[in-house]
This record gives structure tokens, sequence and C-alpha cells, in this order.
């Protein structure tokens, strides 16, 4: 008869092989996935000398960021100073040419800071105040501006 210490024993053997087998699968797709030389950062440049509020979305023209009750963004989310760099990287995907591969795309806006901070988000939800600049972005338009969106 066995003992609970041998099923204890079995247990975490058969969920380390597993884990294990989970791995080592993952990264073998995520290889095939992300290839060497692939990007894992895409690079916001201000080169302005003004700061700008960048933000996200994968809507044209979508300037509205709250429904049914979700918060504003913070004045200081998505902020770049003058001749500084954000970067942003894709999570779980890996890497850029994954994350947009087929025919994704999304757009990024650039917004006055200034206007950001004497409105506020909620002010200028819904509006085009303060924008500044619109890029739709998907993999032809990073491949060929070496993975870094610029404004102005």
């Amino acid at each position: 008869m066995k003992t609970s210490k041998t099923y204890n024993i079995l247990y975490i053997f058969t969920l380390f092989v597993c884990y294990f087998v989970l791995t080592a699968s993952n990264c073998r797709r995520n290889n095939r996935q992300c290839p060497d030389g692939s990007h894992n950062t895409i690079y916001f440049k201000n080169n302005s000398n003004v700061s700008v509020n960048w933000r996200r979305s994968e809507t044209p023209n979508d300037t509205v960021w709250v429904l049914n009750g979700s918060t504003y963004p913070n004045v200081e989310d998505g902020l770049i100073l003058s001749g500084a760099t954000y970067t942003r990287t894709p999570g779980l995907a890996r890497c850029w040419e994954y994350y947009f591969s087929g025919s994704y795309f999304e757009y990024h806006y650039f917004y006055s800071h200034d206007t950001v901070l004497a409105l506020g988000w909620k002010q200028i939800n819904g509006t085009n105040r303060g924008l500044l600049k619109i890029v739709k972005v998907d993999l032809d338009y990073l491949n060929n501006n070496n993975f870094t969106v610029n404004y102005p």
C-alpha cells in the first residue's frame, strides 16, 4: 500500500514534468513567431521642444477613453518630455512582428501636455482639443521607420 508521502512525491514529479513540457513547447512556439532579428521594443521619440502625451487606440479618431464609468488617464500617463524617448514592449507576444502580424494596426495620438494640464483628460475626452498628431502604425510602418514613432 502506497503512503501519502509517495503520492506527494509522484504529484510533485508530475507537476514538474508538465511544467517542463509546457515551457519547452512555449519557447519553441515563440521562437518560430519571433525569429532572430525580431524587435521587442517600439520607441516613441519626442523631437520637439515641448512635452507631449501619447495615447493609443485601435480605431481612428478615437478620442474617447471613458466608457461606462471607467477612469480617465492620469495627466502624467504617456508623458514624453521634450527630447525624450518612451518605449513600449509587446508583452506576451514577445516581438512586434508577431503582435502586428496579418493586417493588424493601431493609431497613436500625440497631445499637447500643456493642454492636458490646463483642461484635463475629462475636458479633452470626445474632442480633438490638444491633439497634435495621429500616426497609423502597422508592421510596414514600423519596418520603414526602424520601429520608431516620431513626434513631430
